[in-house]
């Protein structure tokens, strides 16, 4: 093997010994990037759509995760809902229109397969607010 940095995990269960044969298995160490609207942080209207972006590299194809959170005053971040769009060469995209006024954030990852390792790809956030218009200030 090349000289480098390498991880084992050995376990048993519930506390079970014997003899045990190491097999090396590589896996890909990946990364990944979420963004709405082509930013780590955005702000959004009312009624709009948020376009999400997921970038993992090296390029995969496979199922990633988006999941949803809203800002609650009182209680803080509050599960909204998944998505599950379909990475194709490292690239997904999906649009997601959020329910109410407030702060939203939403944290991408990619699970990870055979060959190519899972990543956590942060979180981006986004502000939904009331258009502004004459008509809101009044005029």
């Amino acid at each position: 093997m090349p000289a480098g940095r390498y991880y084992l995990a050995v376990g048993a269960l519930d506390g079970a010994d014997g003899a045990y044969t190491l097999r090396r298995h590589a896996r890909a160490i990946t990364t990944t990037k979420t963004l709405a609207n082509g930013l780590r942080k955005a702000v959004v209207g009312m009624g709009q759509e948020v376009r999400l972006a997921l970038r993992v590299t090296p390029s995969v194809t496979r199922p990633a995760t988006l999941l949803f959170e809203r800002f609650d005053p009182i209680d803080g971040w509050l599960f909204d809902t998944t998505l599950r769009p379909t990475l194709v060469s490292g690239r997904a995209t999906a649009n997601y229109r959020p329910a109410g006024l407030g702060r939203w954030r939403v944290t991408g990852s990619f699970d990870g397969t055979y060959t190519a390792g899972p990543s956590a790809g942060g979180t981006a956030g986004f502000a939904v607010v009331e258009p502004l218009t004459l008509r809101a200030l009044g005029r």
